[in-house]
């Protein structure tokens, strides 16, 4: 049987700080969970797109985080990752319908 992972969504607000906002298992419960946190705080997403980054981690020198910008100049959210495998391992649960 295959390991379910649980990743924590963060908000990245404009001061950099960061806050969970949710725990998922994929990329549609990722994009639900930011839709929801949006749709509470009346922010209409203009549009979503995601990337891959490297980022540094004093536990994980290989660390990743997929990070999603739903159209604001300063805010964010972030997933982080081990290493880049696991990140694209994430990545490639979005189904496109």
């Amino acid at each position: 049987m295959k390991k379910k992972f649980i990743y924590p969504v963060f908000f990245q607000d404009s001061y950099d700080k960061e806050h969970v906002i949710a725990e998922v298992q994929n990329m549609e419960e990722a994009f639900t969970a930011i839709r929801d946190f949006c749709n509470e705080r009346n922010y209409n997403i203009q549009y979503t797109r995601f990337w891959l980054e490297p980022y540094e981690s004093d536990e994980c020198p290989d660390a990743y985080k997929l990070v999603f910008d739903v159209g604001s100049w300063s805010e964010f959210f972030n997933i982080y990752f081990d290493n880049e495998k696991q990140a694209n391992q994430f990545r490639d649960t979005l189904e496109i319908k």
